[in-house]
């Protein structure tokens, strides 16, 4: 996949040499399917291709349904999921700023960030304010809050890493 289209090449020949006509639909994901578009077997390439149009949307999940056209069967067809890319993104560590730590009830801390386009999860660390304190990750999360149990009367700094 791309930013907004995806690419996709099989051999069609292969093993299933009798079917010279594919039906190929994008589908974002719980929405429903684009009109199959026809793609027709030429022996001369090594590959079948299929190019999407270029409207998809960045950071989306869809999927890629590939289906053999036969006259006389209906023959399953193949189902690939994915996700679009997103845009090179520069300096991530201050769009994620400011942490922010909040204490609630019964020493439940809740650290939230700025929320990243396009984020797959975050990592959320955590060390005690101290000389000797070390950075220790302390969950892994979709959201851009993270909620923990804090010890009374003891300061802590927080860090978020993305995955994009």
């Amino acid at each position: 996949p791309t930013i907004n289209s995806v690419i996709s090449k099989w051999k069609g020949f292969e093993k299933l040499s009798c079917v010279s006509e594919y039906s190929v639909s994008v589908c974002k994901e719980g929405e429903t399917c684009s009109e199959g578009q026809k793609v027709e077997r030429d022996d001369s390439f090594q590959f079948m291709e299929f190019n999407s149009d270029s409207n998809l949307e960045e950071c989306t999940e869809y999927s890629l349904n590939i289906k053999p056209v036969h006259n006389d069967i209906d023959v399953k067809g193949k189902v690939v999921k994915f996700i679009t890319l997103s845009r090179p993104i520069e300096n991530v560590a201050s769009l994620l700023t400011p942490v922010n730590a909040e204490a609630g009830d019964e020493q439940m801390i809740t650290v939230s960030w700025n929320a990243i386009k396009c984020a797959n999860h975050y990592e959320v660390f955590q060390k005690v304010n101290t000389p000797d304190g070390e950075w220790e990750r302390i969950g892994t999360t979709g959201d851009n809050f993270f909620k923990q149990k804090g010890v009374p009367c003891t300061e802590y700094k927080y860090g978020v890493k993305v995955t994009i």
